[in-house]
């Protein structure tokens, strides 16, 4: 039994019958065999899938019957595939066998990287020259608009022939779970930009949908999955027995990352760097895993060290007392929490509790939020029950909803005569469009709105990254893309192409009640629904603090409305 890969599950669903290769899924009811899988699962007609199976495990089979029916994609990806596996022969050869690869053999000796690692990997070397894999290619009898498509070669620009897309770098072949090089990632050896340079996506690569040196652990879901941010962090580790390891390809971690680890694992350890942007990347990533089901642990590396700086130096053992002492996702986030911040004082300490409420009014269980209400508690000299009044402000009774009692009411008493502002979601990308591009309004925009404020799923993605992001450092809209997903990434596009601009104070002040009407008028819709439900089972308790809720949440409403109202002969924005 495991988790079903057609559609999203925290419970495992799919069964597997070998004795009867059958498969059978309980939770959305896809089944049949190896063939119907595999169909469905990367899209293929059923010669397509006969061909898949068959060059996976080397099957003889008659060219002509499954050739005519292929499709024209599907041989594109044959093609592909064909291209990077010589590719990869070609690097690796250079790497082990020829002077030029003498250069970077030294270098990855001098990172401690041993030859059975080389070997097990498939390191190569691109060489300095421009077109040396285009001309091995070619000898190869290799189609070149292939070679262009899998990202290997570029057309130069006048047009006659083709460069190669990788060179003086030490090349790390990428495998999906099948075993094939879907791609590359090149590290310079010398001074130069980018440092890391990966394939780009294409037919068989996609970076956000992939795992480095995933085929090389146990499929078994009881071991956790250490994941790391690079692929001199993940041989490393691999090198020192921590071979349950994997890497990011070098971005932030995504959403079809997590479901890829969800497949192999229950439990995942963080092992990323411990510079500012690893601490952003690891709160982005307990998110992101939290919202698929996984358990989450974090090591905690001393100040400026990655995972391979550490080995290095301390050694095999010491890093698996790290390991071992990883602490939870929660925290983890507490742990941070008090960065920066001098607890022996009152605002520090109050800085602090309101940071720990944030974390706390996530943890979904009831038990585990009481477990860490009373660590907190204890650890920071903070009562229980001022804790827990301040998480009752930010957590409807009973129902899971998120809301500031009163948060609207008393920073709506500053926003008066303003110019009317229509479509929360207009409202919405207004605001993430001017927090990225002017630095003076992100702290009022900072105080005054939150990410669940934002009612359009797309805008609430972008607005948990900037708002993190402008936390830490200053914002960059090129760093923003690399924490997105595909579709935010496409949506925050779309936003920084329009010419929304916020000119003065006031339009500003009627951007954010709009967007607090939104999540106002959201919610009262929501605990309507909760209202019927409670009347529907009879729940007289919870009923009446629905009530209660939905009756200050109606008094808000009416003054935000009376806000966003303007006086006769007002401007419309």
């Amino acid at each position: 039994v495991g988790l079903c890969p057609f559609h999203s599950e925290k419970t495992p669903s799919l069964s597997v019958n070998p004795e009867k290769q059958l498969f059978y899924c309980f939770g959305c009811g896809v089944g049949g065999n190896v063939f119907t899988f595999l169909m469905k699962k990367e899209n293929l007609s059923f010669p397509e899938a006969v061909r898949w199976l068959a060059e996976r495990y080397q099957i003889k089979l008659p060219d002509k019957k499954f050739e005519k029916e292929m499709t024209q994609q599907f041989k594109e990806r044959l093609e592909l595939l064909h291209a990077n596996r010589q590719a990869a022969n070609f690097y690796r050869n250079v790497l082990l066998n020829t002077k030029e690869g003498k250069i970077a053999l030294a270098y990855l000796k001098n990172r401690g990287i041993c030859h059975e690692m080389i070997q097990q990997f498939c390191l190569g070397y691109a060489p300095k020259r421009w077109n040396a894999f285009e001309v091995y290619a070619r000898k190869k009898k290799l189609n070149v608009e292939i070679l262009e498509k899998a990202g290997l070669v570029i057309k130069r620009k006048d047009k006659k022939g083709y460069y190669d897309r990788f060179r003086d770098r030490i090349m790390f072949p990428i495998k999906d779970t099948s075993n094939n090089v879907i791609g590359f990632g090149g590290r310079v050896i010398e001074s130069g930009e980018p440092k890391y340079l990966n394939t780009p996506e294409n037919p068989v690569f996609t970076k956000g949908s992939n795992l480095y040196a995933l085929p090389m652990i146990e499929k078994t879901r009881d071991m956790e999955i250490i994941v790391t941010e690079g692929y001199m962090d993940c041989i490393s580790l691999h090198q020192h027995g921590f071979t349950q390891t994997v890497a990011t390809l070098g971005t932030a971690l995504t959403q079809n990352q997590a479901l890829l680890l969800k497949r192999f694992a229950e439990g995942v350890v963080l092992a990323y760097d411990s510079d500012d942007a690893g601490e952003l990347a690891a709160h982005r990533a307990i998110d992101v895993l939290s919202s698929e089901g996984l358990r989450i642990r974090v090591i905690r590396f001393p100040k400026g060290k990655d995972p391979d700086d550490f080995l290095r130096t301390k050694g095999r053992d010491t890093f698996k007392k790290l390991v071992l002492s990883a602490i939870d996702s929660t925290s983890y986030k507490l742990e941070s929490a008090k960065m920066g911040l001098n607890l022996e004082t009152p605002n520090g300490k109050l800085t602090f509790l309101n940071r720990a409420v944030d974390i706390l009014s996530n943890i979904k269980s009831n038990v585990e939020r009481d477990i860490f209400i009373k660590r907190v508690a204890s650890k920071y000299g903070i009562s229980e029950s001022a804790i827990k009044s301040e998480l009752s402000k930010k957590i409807f009774p009973n129902t899971g909803f998120k809301h500031k009692k009163g948060e609207i009411r008393n920073n709506n008493k500053d926003f008066r005569r303003l110019t009317t502002v229509t479509g929360f979601n207009k409202a919405e990308k207004s605001i993430l469009k001017s927090f990225i591009e002017n630095d003076k309004i992100r702290q009022k925009v900072l105080d005054n709105l939150e990410p669940k404020h934002f009612i359009n799923e797309l805008n609430r993605n972008i607005a948990h990254v900037v708002f993190d992001i402008a936390k830490y450092k200053e914002l960059s809209i090129s760093d923003e893309f690399n924490y997105l997903n595909e579709e935010s990434s496409r949506e925050l596009s779309k936003i920084m192409m329009t010419n929304t601009q916020i000119n003065d104070g006031s339009t500003l002040d009627s951007l954010i009640n709009k967007v607090k009407e939104g999540f106002i008028k959201h919610t009262i819709r929501q605990v309507r629904e909760q209202i019927k439900k409670a009347e529907a089972v009879g729940q007289r308790e919870e009923l009446l603090d629905l009530l209660n809720t939905y009756q200050t949440l109606k008094t808000e409403m009416e003054d935000i409305l009376k806000i966003n109202t303007p006086e006769k002969g007002g401007a419309q924005w």
